[in-house]
């Protein structure tokens, strides 16, 4: 960005990073400030001919404050990204990797959200129970009841791609 306009190409000559550069113009002083986290760089606030404000720690100032700016912004979307993550977690069975109980209450509380309102909704709903997983456990093990489960799910979604499926 310059002047708060970005640039729009995606390959330019550095000499567009400096602001309001000239190659016929006279000299100017420029200071560059980093914006940094850790170890993270995020560019550069590129200040011209401000030797007074240097030497008065402006930019000192200036870049600290940016640096809490930009920090509470890392913040903030990492805490986001492992919010969504512990809700895709919480509705997802983990064996099979479909919903689950609480995805499909949520999806049902929605349909009737949009049914109350006079919507016209069309779904189909469609209950498979998987015949004899008791046997299996019993005779073979829980994990094979497990890769029983996991092969039913894997069927019923392969004929259903096109729809959310829920183990309930």
């Amino acid at each position: 960005y310059e002047d708060g306009a970005g640039f729009e190409e995606n390959i330019f000559c550095s000499e567009k990073l400096i602001p309001g550069y000239d190659p016929e113009g006279k000299n100017h002083l420029y200071a560059f400030v980093p914006l940094h986290e850790s170890d993270l760089a995020f560019g550069y606030l590129v200040f011209r001919d401000c030797i007074d404000k240097v030497e008065n720690r402006f930019l000192h100032v200036y870049s600290n404050r940016m640096s809490v700016v930009i920090d509470k912004f890392r913040h903030t979307l990492a805490l986001d990204l492992v919010n969504k993550r512990l809700i895709d977690l919480m509705r997802r069975d983990p064996l099979t990797n479909v919903n689950n109980r609480i995805a499909f209450d949520d999806k049902e509380k929605f349909l009737q959200a949009q049914i109350n309102s006079g919507e016209d909704v069309h779904f189909a709903v469609a209950m498979f129970d998987v015949n004899s997983l008791k046997l299996i456990n019993d005779t073979y093990g829980h994990e094979s009841g497990d890769v029983y489960l996991v092969r039913a799910c894997r069927l019923i979604c392969n004929v259903f791609k096109h729809s959310p499926v829920y183990r309930m």
